[in-house]
């Protein structure tokens, strides 16, 4: 062990008592890293970061090396710095998942919210501080056509979920009625599921009058408003229609160029969870990389790694979907379209959407997106300006920057050289929250 780790543990111990630095008063001063963020948009040597309370205060070379009067220094020379991971289509079992999620270096995770008792528990969970887990963002399922569920005793925010209004006036009372009950982000699925081996479930006949009234008011009232189309003739409606995202991909016919093309013209998103149907196809094949991956023996718990080598867990994969075939046999249009989106600039935020291996699917989720095309550095950028940007967070995290929120991770090695390199994290902040990777690791499970 080198001399520079046993100085950065030492230090750990004089400010430590837990897993978690308590947020200090006093301003800390990270020296000597290189930083990677979408600021610069190169990798600048050498440099200091400094947080105070919940806040970045100083990021860039270390032009002095005078620390701020009273501030702690950890020595993070020969590491890197990103910005947190923010993942943008994240689902959940259990609270060791979210857990899992934030020793993976995901600092944000927009949690897809389908029931009223989901709700409620992330709710519970957005306010108990003391969890280390990340923060949460919630995205409320919505239904494209009249709810024709009689009307009872749901609450104010899941009656409102229930159904699109369909004239100007109702879409404008109705989001702002939205929006004052907390629901600032709705997923509307267009999909009849087959491509999951769901036969009873039958595509919904839009109304595309009320759905394009409710998308401009959505954008007014700046409601955030993402579609799940999987079929490209139902995406190209939903652009017809001012759609803000897509969500989960375009999984059976290739992208036109004129349909890549008024996606950029039209500032669309487009989300692929890539990992999601490499996992449908073949989950044995992705559970066996991860096992064979020496960064993620390193990364992950060793139960952890001992549950996914188990008979048990290979031979009983989790997923609501039973359509194999499907996502096998259009796998690689599912690539192809990510690349053509892609190779025209479109952004692309990373979401996970698999469970199955929280926080774990992420990292996965970047190498697949570099395969599809994207280098190390713009991996990076949709893991943190791109996603910020889409969640509507741009102007909190997804930089280290000044005046942004102490939101980032120090890495051991560059994943500039391998974007795999994202998985060697040795500390996260999160809120201006100093944590230690390896106390994480160590008690996730207590």
């Amino acid at each position: 062990m080198t001399s520079q780790r046993y100085a950065t543990i030492i230090l750990f111990l004089l400010f430590m008592s837990s897993t978690a630095l308590t947020q200090s008063l006093k301003p800390i001063l990270f020296k000597g890293a290189t930083l990677i963020d979408g600021w610069n948009n190169v990798a600048l040597t050498n440099t200091n970061v400094v947080i105070r309370g919940k806040s970045i205060s100083l990021a860039g070379k270390a032009y002095s090396n005078i620390p701020p009067d009273g501030a702690s220094v950890i020595d993070v020379s020969g590491k890197y710095i990103i910005p947190g991971l923010i993942d943008v289509h994240a689902q959940y079992r259990t609270v060791e998942d979210l857990k899992m999620m934030f020793l993976m270096g995901v600092t944000t995770a927009n949690i897809i919210v389908s029931s009223p008792e989901q709700r409620r528990e992330v709710e519970r969970l957005q306010r108990d501080d003391s969890a280390n887990i990340p923060e949460l963002m919630v995205m409320y399922t919505m239904p494209m056509a009249q709810s024709s569920v009689e009307e009872d005793d749901r609450s104010a925010i899941d009656s409102l979920l229930r159904k699109l209004p369909r004239t100007e006036a109702e879409a404008r009372a109705h989001i702002a009625n939205m929006k004052e009950n907390g629901i600032n982000h709705v997923l509307l699925k267009y999909d009849d599921l087959q491509w999951c081996g769901d036969s009873q479930h039958h595509e919904e006949q839009v109304d595309t009058m009320a759905l394009t009234v409710f998308m401009k008011e959505a954008k007014r009232q700046r409601l955030l408003v993402s579609i799940q189309t999987p079929k490209l003739r139902n995406a190209e409606v939903m652009l017809e229609v001012g759609a803000f995202s897509i969500v989960h991909g375009i999984l059976d016919e290739r992208l036109s160029s004129a349909v890549v093309s008024r996606m950029g013209s039209n500032n669309v998103y487009y989300v692929p969870t890539l990992t999601f149907f490499e996992y449908l196809a073949n989950g044995p094949s992705i559970v066996q990389r991860l096992l064979g991956d020496s960064l993620f023996r390193r990364a992950l718990p060793q139960a952890t790694m001992m549950e996914y080598a188990a008979p048990q867990f290979r031979s009983g994969f989790y997923s609501t979907c039973t359509n194999n075939a499907y996502a096998s046999d259009h796998l690689e249009i599912i690539y192809d379209n990510a690349s053509a989106v892609i190779k025209d600039y479109i952004p692309v935020p990373v979401g996970s959407n698999l469970p199955t291996l929280p926080g774990i699917a992420y990292h996965i989720e970047l190498e697949n997106l570099v395969k599809a095309g994207l280098t190390p550095m713009q991996a990076i950028l949709s893991a943190s300006v791109f996603s910020s940007e889409y969640l509507g967070l741009r102007d909190k995290v997804g930089f280290v920057h000044l005046k942004f929120e102490a939101d980032f991770l120090v890495l051991d090695k560059n994943p500039l050289e391998d974007i795999r390199n994202t998985t060697s994290i040795s500390m996260i902040v999160k809120n201006g929250v100093l944590y230690d990777v390896q106390s994480l690791r160590e008690n996730y499970r207590k």
